[in-house]
């Protein structure tokens, strides 16, 4: 369908690949889609994450140790850039060039390599690779034209998920809404206590017993008295390890407290295997 081009800068004289599926882990990058083409293209890309590798502590808790990161190389003429994004559970990107590279890794959740390995700047760190034998098998394919609505609203089915465990109306301290990655797109809670704030807490955890693990606390919200609150991200925020909310006295969630009725929204209902190994493919 296209003609590939042979250029020097490009060193390459056929088209590879516009995507597959491929067990991932963190022994280094591995390339899911390598393309370039005689002309500039829109294109959209697309990465699902399908199983991950966990720890299975008993049968009902699971705790996932590493996350999907994918890097997406995208260039035109001789100029190219790259960028790099979660995508523990399912992420689409618009971009537009005449060559597209897509590589995935696995690295740690939760730990950031040591100096000198890790170079820091102004306190962001790299990640630690995945602990070994951890794996994730993932989709990653490559589609023509943008896609026709902004993201997240094209991940259907949207699902809301209920904080009260069992109940649709009353109230509780935690929630546990999944154990496997999920991406949040909007947050309802109300506060029914007459004079007392209290901190709404999202959580990247799958064990509920972890709700105060403040590693684990990506976003916090206030619910003043008997008020009701609404939150929306516009691009979905990625919950690697899982999504647990809690309710706590204090902004940086450390005393649990109160209790509140919340609803939330993920982008899409959660399809990933939480499993304790992913066999290799083919």
């Amino acid at each position: 369908m296209y003609k590939p081009q042979t250029t020097e800068f490009l060193r390459k004289r056929a088209v590879t690949n516009f995507g597959r599926t491929e067990r991932i882990t963190g022994a280094g990058w591995t390339t899911m889609i390598d393309v370039d083409i005689d002309e500039q293209q829109c294109w959209t890309v697309s990465v699902d994450t399908k199983q991950i590798s966990a720890v299975l502590p008993n049968d009902y808790e699971s705790i996932i140790t590493s996350k999907v990161m994918a890097k997406v190389e995208i260039g035109s003429g001789n100029g190219t850039s790259t960028q790099i994004f979660d995508a523990s559970d399912l992420a689409q990107l618009t971009i537009a060039g005449d060559h597209v590279r897509v590589s995935l890794t696995l690295v740690s959740s939760r730990l950031l390599q040591p100096p000198p390995n890790g170079s820091s700047y102004q306190g962001i760190a790299e990640p630690a690779p995945a602990p070994v034998g951890d794996a994730a098998l993932c989709s990653c394919f490559l589609s023509s034209e943008f896609i026709t609505v902004t993201p997240p609203g094209v991940d259907f089915p949207v699902t809301p998920i209920f904080g009260a465990p069992g109940d649709l109306t009353g109230t509780s301290l935690l929630g546990l809404v999944a154990s496997v990655p999920v991406r949040v797109r909007r947050v309802s809670a109300f506060n029914p206590d007459p004079a007392s704030t209290v901190y709404l807490n999202l959580r990247s955890t799958g064990v509920a017993t972890d709700a105060n693990d403040a590693i684990t606390r990506l976003v916090s919200v206030p619910l003043p008295p008997q008020t009701p609150v609404v939150q929306q991200f516009a691009t979905g925020v990625p919950f690697a390890n899982g999504l647990v909310w809690n309710t706590t006295s204090d902004a940086n969630g450390g005393i649990p407290s109160g209790s509140a009725r919340v609803e939330i929204e993920l982008v899409r209902k959660p399809s990933v295997l939480c499993v304790a190994s992913v066999a290799p493919t083919s």
